[in-house]
């Protein structure tokens, strides 16, 4: 019987040293359909942006869940252009368009929804003018500075660790 309980607490011990447990990390569900305050890093215009091009975005403040942190402000999240269209003649704006794809933080994916979009604009006056003057005038281009913020959402349920 002495050699069996020897076993026990052997693998007892073998088992606790190899997955320790952090008494900080816990795991929490982070909601789909949560909101999340995201700033783009760079700035995008309908004249350079092509549909499918990368976009930077950093978390705007810690997104938390029953009081404990699961992302922190300032975290990396990753979007892409979904719409990018040039201005055209007879003073027709540009349009762009971004989607937040992702955040990834410790190992993991959280997948996000979400659009924001700008039309370039043309005043009144202006438009008038350049029907009669020159039909190759152009309208202006869209364009999302940086330190605009989108808000998205989490796309589904999804177990995270917190601390």
């Amino acid at each position: 019987m002495k050699p069996v309980r020897l076993l026990a607490a052997l693998l007892f011990v073998a088992g606790t040293v190899a997955s320790p447990v952090n008494a900080e990390e816990s795991s929490v569900t982070l909601a789909g359909g949560t909101a999340i305050t995201l700033i783009l890093t760079e700035d995008l215009s309908s004249k350079t942006a092509r549909k499918g091009d990368t976009v930077a975005f950093t978390t705007a403040t810690d997104l938390s869940v029953s009081g404990k942190t699961v992302v922190p402000a300032g975290t990396a999240a990753v979007g892409r252009v979904d719409l990018a269209q040039d201005t055209g003649a007879f003073g027709q704006s540009g349009k762009l368009g971004i989607e937040p794809l992702y955040i990834s933080y410790n190992d993991q994916f959280i997948r996000l929804t979400g659009r924001y979009s700008d039309k370039g604009t043309v005043t009144a006056g202006a438009a008038v003018g350049m029907v009669i003057l020159s039909p190759g005038f152009t309208g202006r281009s869209a364009k999302i500075p940086a330190g605009s913020t989108v808000t998205a959402q989490v796309l589904r349920d999804v177990a995270v660790p917190a601390r």
